[in-house]
């Protein structure tokens, strides 16, 4: 298997992410609420604010 340069891997990605939030209604969903987390959070507590992104990034909105 022929290995792939980083830049390529990343390009694809983010053509991936961009493809998703064009077609996707839910995905379009996610990421907003994800973004309205993580400026609640920067307001309530930075630190805390952090923790709570990456909470729900990891462990979806529905814990």
């Amino acid at each position: 298997m022929k290995r792939r340069s980083w830049g390529l891997v990343f390009r694809n990605a983010a053509e991936g992410i961009a493809y998703g939030l064009r077609t996707q209604r839910n995905v379009r969903v996610h990421t907003g609420v994800a973004i309205l987390m993580c400026v609640a959070g920067f307001f309530q507590n930075l630190k805390n604010g952090l923790d709570v992104c990456a909470d729900r990034c990891l462990f979806g909105a529905g814990d």
